[in-house]
């Protein structure tokens, strides 16, 4: 761009190269602070009669290892079905039909808020799932 069309569209020159400066230091620090998406496959190793909620082999202490807190969202694969989850304490934490990830007996069960989850991902004991989740940066716990 020539001096005249520079000129044109900003008048002061100081203000541009401050904020040069800011997108740089800005784009630096962007993967120091963002999260990273961390993806694991797991076993389907029951399924709940009533609501057909999805047990997994997913354990909580590998979920807490991994420094996942209530509100982590995740994607759930299955056979070429991909579901947005949250991870939540109980079932009531999200709208009725939204999917969850929550711990119970100490396992990652994967569920829809009165709906049936492994029914819509047509699963069967035995089969692998992936998970997709992000996490902060260093968030992983050494025991």
């Amino acid at each position: 761009m020539s001096d005249s069309g520079y000129g044109m569209f900003v008048k002061d020159e100081k203000f541009v190269k401050r904020s040069w400066i800011v997108l740089g230091v800005v784009l630096l620090a962007c993967p120091l602070v963002y999260s990273e998406e961390l993806v694991v496959t797991m076993s389907i190793i029951g399924v709940d009669k009533e609501y057909a909620n999805i047990r997994t082999s997913f354990s909580s202490t590998d979920w807490h290892k991994l420094g996942m807190t209530v509100g982590t969202p995740m994607a759930i694969e299955h056979k070429g079905t991909r579901v947005q989850a949250t991870f939540v304490e109980s079932y009531g934490d999200v709208s009725e039909g939204s999917w969850l990830g929550l711990v119970e007996d100490n396992q990652l069960k994967i569920a829809i808020s009165f709906g049936h989850a492994c029914e819509v991902l047509d699963c069967a004991i035995g089969d692998q799932m992936t998970m997709t989740v992000m996490r902060p940066r260093n968030s992983v716990h050494e025991d």
